[in-house]
């Protein structure tokens, strides 16, 4: 009865595969053990850093040097980058630094100068585009001056009438040439310029008439009078050239006057004379 299983299993061999008896299945897995958590931030354990290894072992060699983020530019920058880049210049004994764009336009130039056809071609082709350039230029800001100054010319007295904001530069702030066709523009752009020169016209006409006064210096002796009268002129004189034209003031810029008559005559018609034509007693906010 020993060898009865022994047959069995040599019987059993001998059959096909389809005939056989099929296997046992497999006994259930322990459903206490916990299996690891594997997803975002967990990646299974094989593939986890392990201790004391590098998690890039091909990375960047021994001793490589660290290299800036270079940006892409256009090849139109990189050339007006280098044009302003400085080079030193060697003329006779004298070292200069200029741009590169400055030596190129020397180099063309100097080859004009000594006769070269190619460089004499090329210069004449260059000045003639920028003189070409340059008078459109100047034609199209001269006929835009003369199309502003044309519109508001009485447009903005109007507007300062009725108390509405006026626009900037005022019209008569723009002096053209008729000869060169030059634009400039003389008095203020914005509010601020605008509210400075306001502020500047304010202390000029309170410096021309402490100037005009006769009795504004009536403490200081004649020689005294004449110096600070010199000096106030000055000073006058210097905030009026800051002005637009249509607002600089005219006065009387003799220092000589008035003469010891005068003062005497002043004096003598004065209620007060101890307090009337003192700039610090005659001003309340002093």
């Amino acid at each position: 009865m020993s060898d009865f299983p022994k047959l069995e299993q040599a019987v059993t061999d001998g059959l096909p595969r389809s005939e056989q008896e099929p296997a046992p299945p497999p006994e259930p897995a322990d459903t206490n053990e916990e299996l690891p958590k594997v997803g975002y931030c967990k990646p299974p354990k094989q593939h986890q850093f392990k201790k004391g290894e590098s998690g890039n072992p091909r990375g960047r060699p021994r001793g490589s040097i660290n290299h800036k983020t270079t940006v892409l530019r256009s090849f139109e920058e990189e050339i007006l980058a280098e044009s302003r880049r400085l080079v030193a210049v060697g003329e006779g004994d004298t070292l200069m630094y200029l741009t590169v764009q400055e030596t190129l336009a020397r180099l063309i130039v100097d080859g004009a100068l000594k006769g070269d056809k190619f460089y004499v071609k090329l210069t004449q082709q260059v000045v003639t585009a920028a003189q070409k350039k340059e008078a459109d230029e100047k034609r199209g800001l001269m006929e835009a001056a003369l199309a502003y100054k044309d519109k508001w010319e009485f447009e903005y007295e109007r507007l300062i009438r009725q108390g509405l904001p006026v626009p900037l530069p005022h019209p008569d702030d723009i002096l053209i040439d008729p000869v060169s066709g030059d634009v400039q523009i003389v008095g203020p752009t914005t509010k601020e310029q605008k509210a400075a020169m306001d502020e500047l016209v304010r202390l000029l006409d309170a410096h021309i008439a402490r100037f005009e006064d006769p009795k504004s210096l009536w403490y200081a002796s004649p020689e005294m009078r004449r110096q600070l009268r010199r000096r106030q002129l000055k000073v006058i004189q210097k905030w009026n050239n800051k002005l637009p034209p249509r607002l600089r003031r005219t006065f009387d810029e003799s220092i000589d006057r008035p003469t010891d008559e005068d003062w005497a005559e002043g004096w003598a018609e004065d209620d007060d004379p101890a307090t009337d034509g003192h700039p610090a007693r005659d001003d309340p906010s002093r």
